[in-house]
């Protein structure tokens, strides 16, 4: 029996945090179709984008709330923690960061050792990418079988997440705006790549303690990034670039005005770091076995239909 086959079998049902989100969605059908038995724990009671199956349970809980973790948490074999607030939210320490701290008692708890935390390569300097950074050390540190997956942007058919906005804006109006220069480079990968990672690592013994970059191939600016959605679009744009102090200051106003703002400190920051992020891929490729979806197909994919 391959070492692939024997994980299998012995990580038979996996509990998925922050599983109404885009990435979560996806991972759970994909776990479905691959046959595991799947734990959906959901902050909170929604329509949700679960293929119908027996092997599905849906828990209703809070990474805040250790109770509602451990009810989720009962005869799991791992856990894939996706949950986390993204836009700076005023709690986005307690759900970050205590929130893991509660995952990883939980985990004790229960005896779940292996745990795959997806987190980001955001700016530290935003409030997202700090408290995430803080969550995976927490994670690091916890005597788990923990595997980290860092991702840069990640897209596909999500309405509501960076590159969904970014889609909007070029739908709907005639001048994209743009926060700052926009000239990091980034490095998006699909959300099929994602899933397809961390089912890899539930199955793969070598990736615990492993830190693994999700990205792609295809590096491109925010700038490049608008042109080629207004070109899959069928549609022409216009670019104005926002200064970056005045950028910073809109996105603290709304982060101080907006429970869920619409961009926050931590998306102008992740488009104006002035160290390009890590986009070493090969370790995803060589020992994961995935080969990022080509930037152009991927787009195509996405937005099909959408023009």
């Amino acid at each position: 029996m391959s070492e692939a086959e024997r994980l299998s079998e012995r990580t038979e049902r996996i509990l998925v945090t922050g599983a109404a989100g885009f990435v979560g969605t996806c991972l759970v059908n994909v776990l479905l179709r691959e046959g595991y038995d799947v734990h959906a724990f959901v902050h909170q009671k929604q329509a949700l984008g679960f293929s119908q199956s027996d092997k599905l349970r849906v828990f209703y809980g809070d990474v805040r709330d250790v109770g509602s973790i451990l009810q989720a948490l009962d005869e799991v074999d791992a856990v894939v923690h996706l949950a986390a607030a993204k836009s700076d939210e005023r709690w986005s320490y307690q759900v970050n960061v205590e929130g893991t701290q509660n995952l990883v008692a939980a985990c004790k708890s229960r005896s779940v050792r292996r745990v795959i935390e997806l987190t980001t390569q955001a700016s530290p300097e935003g409030v997202y990418g700090r408290t995430k950074r803080q969550a995976t050390q927490v994670l690091r540190t916890c005597d788990l079988d923990v595997t980290i997956l860092a991702a840069n942007l990640i897209y596909g058919d999500d309405q509501d997440g960076a590159f969904g906005r970014v889609i909007h804006y070029v739908k709907l109006l005639p001048v994209v705006p743009i926060t700052g220069p926009g000239k990091t480079r980034l490095w998006p990968i699909h959300v099929d790549d994602v899933c397809r990672a961390m089912v890899a690592c539930l199955r793969l013994d070598r990736t615990i303690g492993e830190t693994y970059v999700l990205a792609g191939r295809d590096g491109v600016t925010l700038d490049e990034f608008v042109d080629l959605a207004s070109e899959r679009l069928g549609v022409r744009r216009l670019k104005l670039h926002i200064p970056l102090s005045l950028s910073l200051l809109a996105a603290r106003i709304m982060v101080a005005v907006f429970p869920r703002p619409p961009i926050s400190v931590s998306n102008v920051l992740g488009v104006n770091q002035e160290t390009e992020v890590e986009h070493d891929i090969e370790a995803m490729v060589d020992e994961l076995g995935v080969e990022p979806i080509p930037l152009d197909e991927g787009l195509t994919a996405a937005l099909g239909g959408q023009g």
